[in-house]
């Protein structure tokens, strides 16, 4: 703070109207940054890639093996419906893992996302503090200054008798009185600057938290909803076999058996 306060010259009045520029435009940059990052958020389709895989994975009707109904029963074998499901089951796992694959793209991009917004946050914070810095410079200078200087160029221009040298006494007290009314004006605006940085920090948080939210939804998807599902999938496949092993074993069973009793009555019937 010393230091800026020490350069500030009043009778240099571009560098006045300039006074804490830099650390204002950061302020601005960063906001402009951060409005990018979140337009880029809204207009990102993983919520709809989201929607997409879930409406896939709830629409293969896996009652459609254990719960066939009598027409289905009548005119299509155990075999032949395990047959068409395994179909439909493969199709709709391989459309899955292109749009996971997609997901994860999409998710790498969020991560990046959130870092790039930390940076932004990080950034943010420092040009608050560089304000900070200017206010206080600024504030104790014109400070100083009204009570110093600007007050003793008013007491010279005060005493000089009338004639030219009470015009140029007047008129660098007025200069002063402007440039001073000057550097208040811009500490001013670097306070607005300053409050927008404050109000962006949380801003700032809010895109990261539904990026986050994302990223949750993204894992929780990829990660449990769809290795759930095809887990699902197997054990019903599995189910679905060993039913129609079983139900083959009784077929052969049942056949010995008829076998065994058709040859046990030629053996009895020869007999008699």
């Amino acid at each position: 703070m010393v230091r800026i306060k020490s350069e500030i010259d009043i009778s240099d009045r571009s560098r006045l109207v300039t006074f804490g520029e830099r650390a204002q435009r950061s302020v601005v940059e960063f906001a402009d940054r951060v409005l990018a990052q979140t337009q880029n958020h809204e207009l990102g389709n993983t919520g709809a890639l989201l929607s997409e895989i879930l409406g896939k994975a709830r629409g293969l009707d896996a009652a459609s093996l254990k719960d066939a109904n009598f027409v289905t029963r009548l005119f299509s074998s155990v075999e032949g419906r395990l047959r068409r499901f395994k179909e439909q089951f493969d199709d709709v796992a391989s459309q899955i893992d292109r749009i996971t694959v997609a997901l994860d793209r999409n998710k790498e991009t969020l991560h990046r996302d959130i870092a790039l917004l930390d940076e932004l946050h990080e950034e943010t914070k420092s040009a608050i503090t560089q304000l900070d810095t200017h206010i206080a410079a600024g504030r104790a200078f014109a400070q100083e200054f009204r009570s110093g200087g600007l007050a003793e160029l008013e007491r010279t221009a005060k005493a000089q008798n009338a004639g030219s040298d009470t015009l140029l006494a007047a008129q660098t007290y007025q200069d002063a009185v402007q440039a001073v009314d000057q550097l208040e004006k811009r500490i001013f605006y670097l306070e607005q600057a300053r409050q927008i940085g404050i109000q962006q920090l949380p801003q700032i948080r809010i895109v990261q938290s539904g990026d986050e939210t994302l990223i949750e939804n993204l894992q929780a998807t990829t990660e449990l909803t769809i290795p759930v599902w095809k887990q699902k999938m197997v054990m019903l496949l599995g189910l679905n076999r060993q039913r129609s092993a079983l139900e083959l074993q009784k077929t052969v069973t049942d056949a010995t058996n008829e076998m065994m009793r058709q040859a046990s009555e030629m053996i009895t019937g020869d007999r008699f």
